[in-house]
């Protein structure tokens, strides 16, 4: 069976939570943007091609995590599950910013954390 390996860019933070004022004034102020390198990871858009991945030896599994590639198919930025689950978060976050029970430096490791969590269940 010939594979397709054509592949998108992943967003892991999608643009949905952007469109959110007081998400999108959080991450302004913590330094990411949608369209940052950082922000995205490679992704086939074949389901075949990943089931094929997945049935490769851990050490092909490995080496692909390693060099940034997701093991997930390419969902583009429709799936609203993401963001259903990143703005809720990110909005916490930015009332304890504003409450001033975190600090700068205390949101600013939240929306990384978050960020660093969200980036594991994208790949």
């Amino acid at each position: 069976m010939e594979l397709n390996y054509d592949f998108e860019f992943q967003s892991i933070f999608p643009k949905a939570v952007w469109l959110v004022p007081e998400c999108k004034r959080l991450l302004d102020e913590v330094g990411i943007a949608h369209n940052v390198q950082g922000n995205h990871v490679p992704a086939f858009v074949d389901p075949a091609t990943i089931v094929a991945l997945r049935r490769e030896p851990d050490k092909i599994r490995t080496m692909m995590l390693g060099a940034g590639w997701s093991l997930l198919p390419y969902e583009g930025e429709a799936s609203p599950e993401k963001a259903q689950f990143l703005i809720p978060q990110l909005l916490e976050i930015h009332a304890k910013a504003e409450s001033r029970a975190y600090d700068a430096h205390a949101a600013k490791y939240a929306v990384f954390d978050l960020f660093g969590f969200t980036k594991k269940l994208t790949m």
